[in-house]
């Protein structure tokens, strides 16, 4: 499909059953927060992601994870969520929840103003 421009991209999410967030674990990946992976929550996606701790430990019970290095284990993840939806139905709401939950505006608002006052 190539590059997208972003107005496009959302339109592509909404029709799709999957989100993967597949990435090597530099240190800016394995310690920061993947802005796609709360584009697909946005989207209804159940999501696959790299198995780095950092993302283990946010994510929890909400996200699958597999090694980015091997394709078996991403396939195995992928045929998954595509063969098994009772269990992609259950990663889209709590996907959903820990948004509405924990990282929804108010509160890294809150968060955002909490630092700019530290500094």
């Amino acid at each position: 499909m190539g590059f997208k421009k972003l107005e496009e991209v959302y339109s592509y999410m909404k029709i799709s059953d999957i989100g993967l967030s597949m990435l090597y674990p530099t240190e800016n990946y394995s310690t920061g927060l993947p802005i796609k992976s709360f584009e697909y929550v946005a989207c209804s996606l159940p999501i696959a992601m790299s198995n780095f701790s950092y993302w283990q430990k946010i994510f929890k019970e909400y996200r699958l994870f597999a090694n980015p290095y091997d394709s078996k284990d991403i396939e195995k993840k992928i045929l998954f969520l595509l063969n098994n939806s009772a269990q992609a139905k259950k990663l889209r709401e709590k996907g959903k929840q820990l948004v509405e939950e924990e990282y929804y505006w108010e509160e890294e608002n809150r968060k955002l103003l909490k630092m700019y006052k530290n500094l």
